[in-house]
């Protein structure tokens, strides 16, 4: 059987069909291989063949390239496309959590690059774009960034893993004239790392240095030299657990923010009351100060406050007396949000006199007219274990403008802050104002607290409560002139303008959680809850009742509520209750 020509059933060049003379379908290379017929020695063969198609595979890689380069796409100017690309790597460069078991970085915008050779020469050669390497990606990746980048200013982003941080990383360390920001939150002992930051003196255009160590500093590192630079740039400063002595700090006049947190039973780096006074007087951008273990500790001989013009948010953790005095010698903007954890001497009288001297530090500080602040009035209030927060009036903002806390241990668990912070805001501040409360596990929350502090208040409309005491609430909430009323111990003790007072004037939304819906010493309290809803509807009617993952309330306290004020949209979850019982059975009497 003859052999099968390699041209076989390819059709031929339609020219040759018109008479025209034919144009050549392959090269001259091409067609000398293909029109060979005599092979006698397939393997030298095989091998002509494998080059020319790799011949043939440049070419044509050449002519797409030709193509490519008159396309519009492909024609753009690189400083166009240099700008395109940073925007690109700014939106879809994506880190893992901080909190993550596993510490990625994911560069999304490289792909692009790709798209041409246009594209990838241009992006090559743009220092910036791979100015922030990837240290928690693929060490090649993170040390080819670095080279790429050259000499652009550079921003370090490496959360410490298990394993050895990238040889890259202490590279670019080592940079510090280079050095815009530097983000480090290291999960183990690296001694080089320490010995790096050690060396550094002079960074001309460092604007954030954020150290966080989940472990506190290791005893053989000295860190009291760990930070001895000159950073005139500097903005943002953030010290964790790293055991570092004010004077080390590089403190400057541009910081807007600052965060010194260390632990206060452990270390003590604390400045002189005159080096906190001038730093924070020399910061007259400062925006936002945080500071733990860092207050005072010595006593205070300076007669004037210094003012913080500026500032925006404060947050302080430390031991109650220096808490009480940071607000004594300084004067903060009455907008700003200020968050207070009391970790040690807690007591009565230093929650009542810390928070006297905060409104007396917002009193002395800057004010915008119109501008929300809790000295004009408070308009909600939230309570859970051992905290705080609280709203101010007309402020749009979601976050709480005042946060007290305090840690647990000091003094014993018996000690209830709730109750003695809810009276030295009573003290400071408008609460007439209040229309929303929230308290949660509040069995703190008695009904002489209720009758002495809320059920006066003449704008409460909303109130929830979790893992309350119902009772106490209950006894609150129900008319002097109710039948069945309920006194409770010590309303004897109470004005009498409070005793004959309609509680709560203002209140339509009720929505209790997680609570024990009985009233000790009472059978059926569901009738008696009717009654109170039907007896108050005469001058203010609850609009609506929620009932949440309560227990002793079923079918029938349902329909019993729903017999009341027609006026009031009891929703109940219905916790606790099988889906195939039946519902007519609890509805009769």
């Amino acid at each position: 059987m003859p052999t099968a020509h390699p041209l076989d059933g390819v059709e031929r060049n339609p020219n040759a069909k018109c008479g025209r003379q034919p144009t050549p379908l392959f090269s001259d290379s091409t067609h000398s291989l293909i029109r060979t017929t005599n092979v006698t020695n397939p393997s030298e063969y095989q091998t002509k063949l494998a080059q020319r198609k790799d011949e043939l595979m440049v070419e044509i890689a050449a002519l797409n390239t030709a193509h490519n380069s008159v396309a519009g796409i492909c024609r753009l100017p690189a400083e166009i496309l240099s700008r395109v690309f940073l925007e690109l790597s700014s939106m879809t460069t994506i880190h893992s959590p901080i909190d993550a078991d596993e510490k990625w970085t994911k560069l999304l915008w490289v792909r692009a690059t790709n798209v041409c050779r246009h594209w990838r020469e241009v992006a090559n050669n743009c220092p910036t774009l791979w100015a922030s390497p990837a240290f928690n990606s693929n060490p090649d990746l993170a040390a080819m960034m670095l080279s790429r980048s050259k000499h652009a200013p550079l921003s370090i982003r490496y959360i410490g893993t298990r394993t050895h941080p990238p040889e890259a990383l202490y590279d670019a360390l080592a940079q510090i004239e280079r050095l815009r920001s530097v983000e480090v939150m290291k999960g183990k002992r690296e001694p080089r790392f320490w010995e790096i930051i050690s060396g550094w003196s002079n960074a001309p255009i460092l604007r954030t240095l954020v150290l966080v160590n989940s472990n506190y500093h290791d005893s053989n590192i000295s860190l009291d030299r760990a930070l001895p630079i000159n950073a005139p740039s500097l903005r943002k400063l953030e010290i964790k657990r790293c055991g570092i002595a004010w004077k080390h700090l590089p403190i400057g006049s541009a910081i807007t923010h600052l965060n010194l947190y260390d632990d206060i039973r452990k270390h003590n780096h604390r400045p002189s009351s005159d080096a906190l006074a001038s730093a924070l007087e020399s910061m007259p951008r400062l925006r936002s100060l945080a500071l733990s273990g860092y207050l005072p500790s010595a006593a205070d001989s300076r007669s004037r406050r210094v003012i913080l013009p500026v500032l925006e948010m404060a947050v302080l953790r430390d031991e109650t007396p220096l808490l009480s005095k940071f607000f004594q010698l300084y004067a903060l903007p009455s907008t700003a949000a200020i968050g207070i954890t009391f970790m040690s001497h807690l007591s009565s009288s230093n929650i009542a006199e810390t928070v006297a001297n905060l409104k007396s530090s917002m009193q002395a500080g800057p004010s915008r007219t119109g501008s929300p602040s809790i000295l004009n009035g408070v308009d909600a209030m939230a309570f859970s274990t051992r905290n705080v927060h609280l709203w101010a009036k007309n402020d749009g903002e979601t976050d709480p403008r005042l946060k007290l806390s305090s840690v647990r241990g000091d003094p014993p668990n018996e000690f209830i802050p709730e109750v003695d912070y809810l009276f030295a805001i009573k003290e400071q501040f408008d609460l007439t104002t209040l229309e929303g409360l929230s308290v949660a596990k509040g069995d703190w929350l008695t009904a002489i607290i209720w009758k002495m502090v809320f059920t006066p208040l003449p704008k409460l409309m909303v109130i929830t409560l979790e893992a309350c005491r119902f009772d106490d609430f209950f006894q609150a909430f129900q008319l002097p002139d109710c039948p069945g009323n309920l006194r409770s111990e010590g309303d004897e003790a109470l004005p009498m303008d409070h005793q004959s007072l309609r509680p709560f004037p203002s209140l339509s939304l009720i929505s209790l959680n997680g609570m024990d819906l009985t009233v000790p010493g009472r059978a059926v309290n569901a009738h008696l809850l009717r009654d109170i809803l039907a007896h108050r509807s005469t001058f203010g009617p609850i609009k609506r009742l929620g009932i949440n993952k309560c227990i002793n309330f079923g079918w029938f306290e349902y329909f019993q509520l729903q017999k009341g004020d027609a006026r009031t949209q009891v929703e109940w979850d219905r916790h606790g209750v099988a889906e195939d019982e039946d519902d007519d059975y609890y509805s009769s009497d």
